[in-house]
């Protein structure tokens, strides 16, 4: 069938699963970007977002980032709604270093809303960026 498929041992069923499109299209989007203060982020919606629709079982990944001068460091908690009023912590990503640091996390599960806040941050001229993979 295929020419590279492996041999089938007898009474043993292969299924040979192409990868869908939208997992080779993976998009970004900016939960914060360059935040230099404590504070909450503005809620990302993924209601009738038709370009998301066909990506209801991929997982989410979050980025953070800080940068400044020196050392650097900031606290950063990721949450999640199904109603915008009502937010529960998903994860929480804490960065130290000198000039930056990166960290981030997975999340299998789906929220209808989703928000990174900054809870501390300090270090000269010191700002956070948070992406989250879709």
């Amino acid at each position: 069938m295929f020419s590279n498929s492996p041999k089938r041992p007898a009474g043993r069923f292969f299924i040979r699963q192409e990868r869908p499109d939208f997992m080779n299209h993976l998009q970004t989007v900016n939960l914060l970007s360059g935040a230099t203060g404590v504070g909450a982020g503005t809620a990302y919606s993924f209601l009738n977002n038709t370009q998301l629709e066909a990506r209801d079982r991929v997982a989410l990944t979050f980025q953070a980032n800080v940068t400044g001068t020196g050392a650097v460091s900031a606290t950063v908690p990721v949450y999640v709604s199904h109603d915008n009023a009502n937010w529960l912590l998903l994860g929480t990503i804490t960065l130290s270093g000198t000039t930056a640091a990166a960290d981030g996390f997975t999340s299998a599960g789906r929220w209808a809303y989703i928000r990174a806040d900054v809870a501390a941050i300090a270090g000269t001229g010191a700002a956070v960026t948070v992406l989250m993979g879709v």
